[in-house]
């Protein structure tokens, strides 16, 4: 039929863009030189692939009976939020990268963080495929990254935000807490929360700070990405 015809074209004809979210970190309270703050970098790149497509730990304003829920948060300030159309994301690190002595268990305590500090709008589980997997991690050194620690790249359908893919890739040298707080950052960013925080003292603000904590603005503002998504699903004729 002609409609249906129709409706292939259009689909075929959505490109994937790219949105490339570096951060760069300086540490306080651990004895690291601050480094000047730069802007929060988004650069997107139309593809022409297609695809099928509070300072304290917490967890947040989750009442979704409130006036305004899940607040205080930062999603009008951290540029374009985007979604997953699941909430289970699989995250495996890259063939052949050199995975850190502690690189899992950093890993796995940015998972515990992000889990702890919010209702689990989204989890994240490893998986040894990274064929498969929704996120994957690389180590890389600063030949890669230059001056910054961290780099996300994120896949998505022009016409909804939707999410298919995050590649992170992460400086080599860091170890333990700076390790956990810069990996749980960019799975940040792997789940939706475009940009940076404004506010230092959230995980999300464009530079690190030790101790490393998931602020109520963090879980808020992941929490209200997820709600906003399902409402705009349930809404649609």
């Amino acid at each position: 039929m002609r409609s249906n015809t129709r409706i292939a074209e259009i689909r075929t004809a959505v490109a994937v863009c790219t949105l490339f979210a570096s951060v760069s970190l300086s540490l306080v309270g651990c004895g690291a030189s601050g480094t000047s703050a730069a802007a929060a970098a988004a650069r997107e790149t139309p593809s022409n692939t297609t695809a099928s497509q509070s300072s304290s730990t917490g967890t947040g304003n989750q009442d979704s009976t409130a006036t305004t829920p899940f607040v205080p948060n930062y999603t009008t300030e951290a540029g374009v939020m985007r979604h997953w159309n699941k909430t289970s994301l699989t995250v495996a690190f890259a063939a052949g990268t050199t995975v850190p002595t502690d690189g899992i268990a950093q890993l796995n305590a940015a998972i515990s963080k992000w889990r702890a500090a919010t209702n689990n709008p989204i989890t994240i589980t490893k998986t040894q495929n990274p064929s498969t997997a929704d996120v994957v991690i690389s180590y890389v050194g600063t030949d890669v990254l230059g001056d910054t620690t961290g780099h996300t790249e994120i896949r998505y359908l022009n016409t909804d935000n939707t999410l298919v893919h995050a590649d992170v890739e992460i400086l080599n040298s860091l170890t333990g807490e700076e390790l956990a707080q810069v990996t749980a950052h960019e799975l940040g960013h792997a789940m939706g929360i475009g940009g940076h925080s404004p506010d230092v003292a959230d995980l999300m603000y464009s530079h690190a700070h030790l101790p490393f904590v998931i602020t109520d603005r963090d879980a808020n503002t992941l929490e209200k990405i997820y709600a906003d998504a399902k409402v705009a699903l349930t809404t649609v004729d």
